[in-house]
């Protein structure tokens, strides 16, 4: 294996890995957060009907919040910013493995 091949291998696997890392903690936030927001706004049935609907609920809850606050709020660039983590990560399993079949 090459210098090359070496260095896509590991820039690949150190990035998805931290990716991964970052995407389970902020996952978990993220949903806490998109917890608390809907019984704040919503009340008790749209905060239980978060909880057993995480990946449904997030994107209706960010879709509502940035209607009702605009773009500039925390929970839009937080979903944004796991999105861009998201791409990253897939980009190093894309690099990790595009070097290994060459």
């Amino acid at each position: 294996m090459s210098i090359l091949k070496s260095l896509k291998l590991g820039v690949g696997c150190l990035t998805a890995g931290i990716g991964q890392i970052l995407l389970s903690c902020l996952s978990l936030g993220i949903h806490l957060f998109t917890i608390y927001t809907a019984f704040s706004l919503s009340g008790i049935f749209g905060g239980i009907l978060t909880i057993f609907f995480p990946p449904l609920s997030e994107i209706a809850w960010f879709i509502i919040l940035w209607i009702k606050f605009g773009f500039l709020n925390i929970y839009t660039y937080t979903v944004l910013g796991y999105i861009v983590i998201v791409l990253l990560s897939l980009g190093g399993m894309y690099l990790a493995s595009s070097s290994l079949e060459d």
